[in-house]
């Protein structure tokens, strides 16, 4: 039987990976589909939760890479990955490549792709996860955790390819009513979102979406986004919905700029995640005709 590798054998990799303890829980050996073999290396991972509020799977992520802080998986099989708690009961996770949106789940893992795991913490404590890595002939498994963190909100939609901003859709894009990752005039840097009508088109709400958004019920949340229109008859503005997997709109609320012509406003929504809640879509809206932009988004 091959050795497995000790702690101390991936303690530089480990300096400050989210507060990483040392402190050894027992090897865990049967693993879901080792297929015979074992898992040679691990390494902790340690969530603290500093709210009043429980953590019930909310997405944590970390990006794989060699620098400290990071998780070194550099290299690894995808179909090798293991998660546990500190009692070895596994856990489900999800492997992510940036500015793609499906799980990564066979081959070697790349620099720059994100471990995503569900941190269930109770208020003010820290929970701590193994992750375990080497076993060459694990097979994959067939399940995986796909929730994940908002770590790119490209809100200044800066980012994208082929006319569309990363991270972002759109919703009822059709030849009356269009929808453009523009550059003009933006807001701030060199891009900004656009949405335009004819004058003689049919009302029908319409605009860019987002809903990878994970939030945790009672927390306070600010949207913040800047806006500016012309001859536009109706509303231009901002969306929001909270929910569940049953109910996406337990929340629902919209900001309206104005009609007519208008220059950058910022508009803001305030609101308390309702109790249950695990979600949130967010977006733009035009609903009527005329020309709106969209720009500066925060979360």
């Amino acid at each position: 039987m091959k050795k497995k590798h000790s702690m101390s054998r991936h303690s530089a990799l480990l300096a400050g990976l989210l507060c990483c303890s040392l402190g050894a829980a027992e090897w865990q050996d049967s693993l879901w589909l080792g297929r015979g073999d074992i898992w040679r290396a691990r390494f902790p991972v340690t969530i603290t939760n500093p709210s009043d509020v429980a953590l019930e799977g909310a997405p944590v992520e970390l990006t794989v890479g060699n620098a400290a802080g990071q998780a070194p998986l550099v290299g690894v099989r995808a179909e090798a990955l293991r998660v546990t708690d500190g009692k070895g009961t596994q856990l489900l996770y999800g492997l992510w490549i940036p500015d793609q949106g499906q799980l990564f789940t066979t081959g070697t893992i790349p620099v720059g792709a994100t471990l995503t795991l569900p941190a269930v913490c109770g208020p003010r404590t820290a929970t701590t996860y193994y992750v375990y890595f080497d076993n060459p002939h694990a097979w994959g498994l067939a399940d995986f955790f796909d929730k994940r963190a908002v770590a790119d909100l490209n809100g200044d939609f800066e980012k994208g390819a082929q006319d569309l901003p990363s991270g972002w859709q759109t919703a009822q894009n059709t030849a009356d009513h269009r929808l453009s990752w523009s550059t003009e005039r933006p807001f701030s840097g060199s891009r900004c979102l656009k949405a335009e009508t004819g004058p003689h088109a049919d009302k029908s709400r319409f605009g860019f979406t987002r809903s990878d958004f994970t939030v945790m019920p009672g927390a306070h949340v600010t949207i913040r986004v800047r806006v500016r229109g012309e001859n536009v008859k109706g509303d231009a503005g901002w969306y929001v919905h909270v929910g569940d997997d049953k109910n996406a709109q337990r929340l629902n609320k919209v900001v309206r700029t104005g009609d007519g012509n208008f220059d950058w406003k910022e508009q803001v929504i305030t609101f308390t995640v309702p109790d249950d809640a695990t979600r949130m879509q967010t977006g733009s809206v035009l609903y009527g005709t005329g020309t709106a932009w969209y720009d500066a988004f925060s979360f």
